[in-house]
């Protein structure tokens, strides 16, 4: 049987899609339009009060930096730009979509968000390493990357827990157990939904082919979270489900032109981002 009918197959037992804000679809609508002004779309931010106020708490934190508070929602995007305030939103309400009941078998979400928060940081600080455009959509890529994941673990609970009795059983990495049990994997389920929220096409391209960034037609933000990945695992932080780190693609070293000095770098410059991130966790 083909993927695809895999994934339709088990994607047919969801009986209600996660959804995100309802401001979300209004906001990239309005970021279509150059005479949209900071007030216009900080108006609409704020008719999600929950949201908004998440928003702010955000932009005021360490992770961005600012020395002065910012109070007012037009003043942040005057700030950080319509982009990465739209970046923020998505982040806020991907976050929200999620329960954060945890269930006492298969994935923490504790050790879940950690892992991915991580990753996020990880990948923001290569992609400034490496001088790539959008430093915060790779963030958000990272963030992300494993959200099929939290689909498998809260929507279809019974199955999702078969992989986690396969690893224990036969150790492998996570993947390897979600192909074997469901004939799918975290990256498929993920894509589909970010493909559903309409998401950005380089976000989408990143959770689908993180594992396999060589089949992708736009490699470089796959590459980039294959290796954040990678570097999480290996620094320990949080839990992407299993203990294993897998190897890096060498299609990955040369995607991406690294060295052991950009690596060194890498770690170095991680550190304080990942501490920084961590402010993520207070909105979960």
């Amino acid at each position: 049987m083909e993927i695809t009918e895999n994934l339709d197959q088990l994607l047919g037992k969801i009986d209600e899609i996660p959804s995100l804000s309802g401001v979300v679809s209004q906001i990239n609508s309005m970021l279509k339009d150059p005479r949209t002004s900071a007030d216009e779309l900080g108006e609409v931010i704020s008719m999600d009060q929950a949201l908004a106020a998440k928003v702010l708490k955000l932009v005021n934190s360490s992770f961005y930096g600012f020395p002065g508070k910012i109070k007012t929602l037009p003043h942040a995007i005057a700030l950080l730009g319509f982009s990465s305030i739209r970046n923020i939103v998505l982040t806020a309400s991907i976050i929200g979509a999620f329960s954060t009941k945890n269930k006492q078998e298969g994935l923490n979400l504790k050790d879940f968000w950690l892992h991915s928060i991580a990753v996020g940081a990880l990948a923001k600080t290569i992609s400034k390493t490496l001088k790539l455009s959008n430093p915060d959509e790779y963030f958000l890529s990272g963030l992300l990357h494993d959200m099929g994941k939290l689909v498998l673990q809260l929507h279809l609970t019974p199955e999702y827990l078969e992989v986690f009795v396969h690893i224990k059983e036969s150790p492998m990495h996570i993947l390897n157990a979600e192909e074997a049990v469901l004939g799918v994997s975290h990256s498929d389920v993920g894509a589909w939904l970010a493909r559903h929220w309409k998401l950005p096409q380089d976000i989408i391209n990143s959770i689908e082919y993180h594992h396999k960034p060589s089949l992708s037609l736009n490699p470089i933000s796959p590459s980039v979270i294959q290796l954040s990945d990678i570097l999480a695992r290996g620094l320990e932080i949080g839990s992407g489900g299993d203990p294993f780190i897998p190897p890096c693609d060498a299609f990955v070293w040369e995607a991406l032109s690294l060295s052991e000095v950009s690596i060194e770098e890498i770690l170095k410059h991680s550190s304080s981002e990942i501490e920084n991130a961590a402010v993520f966790m207070s909105i979960l």
